[in-house]
């Protein structure tokens, strides 16, 4: 089952680098180059869709909005995977009445260097 994702609703919120892949191509590609990368969940499917997500400075205006929304948002672990949590699950679910959070699984790739980067494109 594919879910089609409210893109609009991502940029309103920051989120405005939005690419769909496929994950199988994906899976191939850091088997092909040997790289150190968890390959993600196909499902068993032939072409799984997949999504990468990310922003510019366009993020922190509608970031801070939400925290000064949000009532006691220092005690969240992270408040910045609990926003982006919030707004990618929505950007689904708005769309589709099949679609709920445990369909989705994310893979967040925040802790990666400029370094780990550069080597992975040689």
């Amino acid at each position: 089952m594919e879910f089609p994702l409210d893109i609009d609703s991502l940029h309103k919120a920051g989120l405005d680098l939005v690419t769909e892949f496929v994950v199988q191509d994906y899976n191939a590609h850091i088997k092909k180059l040997n790289l150190p990368l968890k390959e993600l969940e196909t499902f068993g499917r032939e072409k799984t869709k997949g999504y990468l997500i990310g922003h510019t400075r366009a993020f922190w205006e509608p970031f801070v909005n939400w925290l000064l929304e949000t009532p006691n948002f220092e005690n969240l672990d992270n408040p910045l995977d609990e926003y982006s949590h919030k707004i990618i699950t929505t950007a689904f679910t708005a769309v589709t009445s099949h679609a709920n959070e445990k369909d989705l699984i994310y893979y967040w790739a925040n802790f990666i260097t400029y370094d780990h980067l550069r080597k992975t494109q040689m």
